[in-house]
């Protein structure tokens, strides 16, 4: 019953760190498609996931990224693709007719947990492909021993994403850098002072 909420458990099920952990991230996630309305595949998620553990915007971290491919870096969590692909083939979470993923609360057997923060929903201004460069020069701060979301790292971010695009002429796709930097701007400035005035 891994998708029974955290202190709950089916009499038949002894204690088992994984199911505990699983159910805190099914949650996790159902309420991240919840919050960010647009997500449209599990890559696109896997970047918003990236970027909400980043800027501090969860209860706790719960996924550990490694990276793939070239430039663009992209995240990738071998666990969340885990939890997302139960999710799909439980049909807790299917696709609705604009093609974005949404979460089946009619079969649900929890309430939503407010692990994520509302904040999130600022990502609902970017495409799939923006916010993948959003996390990727996020990704290239991190490597560089910076933290994206220090208020004082404006400029540095907003170089890191035009480094980025750079990578992306031959894609064809549309990437609008001034709305990544905006989006950017709504995290930081909706942050506690606490998360957002770290030393690097």
């Amino acid at each position: 019953m891994v998708f029974l909420p955290s202190g709950i458990s089916s009499p038949d099920d002894g204690p088992d760190v994984r199911s505990e952990l699983f159910s805190r991230g099914a949650r996790t996630l159902i309420e991240i498609l919840e919050v960010v309305g647009t997500v449209r595949d599990g890559d696109h998620l896997q970047s918003i996931v990236f970027i909400a553990q980043e800027f501090g915007l969860l209860a706790k971290p719960i996924y550990l990224f490694g990276i793939v491919d070239d430039e663009p870096r992209r995240v990738q969590s071998l666990l969340l693709e885990g939890h997302y692909r139960t999710l799909l083939q439980a049909g807790l979470v299917d696709v609705d007719a604009t093609g974005r993923l949404r979460p089946r609360h009619d079969l649900i057997p929890f309430p939503p947990s407010n692990l994520v923060s509302r904040r999130l929903a600022a990502l609902n201004a970017l495409s799939p492909a923006e916010t993948v460069v959003f996390a990727a020069a996020v990704l290239r701060l991190a490597t560089g021993g910076l933290y994206a979301g220090s208020p004082r790292r404006q400029e540095a971010f907003e170089a890191e994403v035009r480094a980025v695009v750079d990578t992306l002429k031959e894609s064809g796709d549309t990437i609008d850098g001034a709305a990544i930097g905006a989006v950017r701007r709504r995290l930081v400035a909706s942050l506690p002072a606490t998360v957002a005035f770290v030393p690097a």
